[in-house]
């Protein structure tokens, strides 16, 4: 396949929700999505510098005829677009018009995959943009039994919040469900409405609680909350318990955590810890049961159950804390270099 490198789009722009997060921003936040804006601005600047077309439309119906015989880079972070039909339109289209696509993306694969169609390249250092100087793992000895924080609210994280006030933990920890959907216009109550209204599951929920609800005053600092408590559950993006997953997404919530010596009881697809674990990054052991977990049902009835009985401490958290800082730093200081965004190039 030849190719000619010559069409050029305008770098995409990483912008933060300010139609949300204007009112509850906060530092750690501010500096991992400010992190993401620099490295983002200098992937882009090595693509178009090499004369790599960037796509910025996903949508493949919105095809412009005149990008042909190329490499296309699609830069993703965080969320997983790459589902079967997605990925057979993009076979579709690398074949109609003789381009090859490049993902680059901190989303981790399964397969790694580099054919004559499409290549992936699935970059770990860009979960540097996590460190934060100012976030040094320190093992605190007042802690709440634990925090659970939710902004953004779908079905597993209602039902995990109903699990956990149905055993009458909610006072025993700092925990949130703000109630805010992507493209909603609901307001936080009519968003749990709805989202009882599909199951029925929920009406003590919609009738006992105010949404959207909190049960502390720190004013929505997720890193000085979480640090503060003993367990810490973090219930990612993409928890949907998919059969044989291939993609997997680490997020801020994920990375954050990593960082401070508790016990985070992490929720994502099965086969999350042993991505972390095959980066070099270390979690409590307890995980490795939960992560074989294929159900929200046994997942929130085991944390039920461990926040009961609260058997376990906190020996070897501040160790564990402390390798994954140092990891996320060396990532970090990558970042900084001119060869990191040569070696991307590099690898198309």
């Amino acid at each position: 396949m030849q190719f000619n490198n010559t069409l050029i789009s305008e770098p995409a722009n990483i912008k933060e929700d300010t139609t949300y997060h204007q009112k509850i921003m906060i530092p750690y936040h501010k500096a991992w999505t400010s992190n993401l804006s620099k490295t983002h601005s200098k992937i882009t600047k090595a693509l178009t510098d090499n004369n790599i077309h960037i796509l910025t439309d996903i949508i493949f119906d919105n095809w412009d005829k005149n990008i042909q015989h190329c490499h296309v880079a699609i830069i993703v972070y965080h969320d997983i677009i790459f589902d079967r039909y997605w990925m057979q339109d993009l076979v579709k289209t690398a074949k109609k018009y003789n381009v090859k696509f490049v993902l680059i993306t901190n989303i981790a694969c399964l397969e790694p995959v580099n054919n004559e169609w499409y290549q992936i390249i699935f970059l770990k250092e860009l979960y540097g943009v996590f460190h934060d100087k100012n976030t040094i793992p320190k093992l605190n000895k007042n802690l709440n039994l634990y925090s659970c924080l939710a902004r953004r609210t779908t079905y597993p994280r209602v039902k995990l919040f109903a699990d956990l006030s149905r055993n009458n933990l909610i006072s025993k920890g700092n925990v949130s469900l703000l109630g805010f959907q992507y493209h909603s216009d609901n307001n936080a109550n009519e968003v749990i409405e709805e989202i009882n209204n599909n199951t029925n599951e929920f009406n003590d929920i919609v009738n006992k609680y105010k949404f959207p609800f909190k049960n502390f005053s720190e004013d929505d600092y997720n890193f000085g909350i979480e640090q503060n408590s003993k367990y810490t559950i973090a219930n990612e993006t993409f928890n949907d318990h998919e059969p044989n997953a291939k993609w997997f997404s680490f997020t801020e919530k994920t990375f954050r955590c990593l960082q401070i010596p508790n016990i985070t009881l992490f929720l994502n697809r099965k086969g999350s810890i042993d991505i972390l674990n095959s980066i070099n990054i270390k979690v409590h052991p307890i995980n490795y049961i939960l992560d074989q977990m294929e159900s929200y049902e046994a997942q929130n009835n085991f944390i039920v159950g461990l926040l009961l009985h609260d058997i376990f401490d906190l020996d070897e958290m501040q160790e564990i804390a402390t390798h994954n800082y140092n990891q996320i730093k060396k990532w970090s200081e990558s970042l900084k270099t001119d060869t990191f965004y040569k070696d991307i190039v590099n690898k198309i």
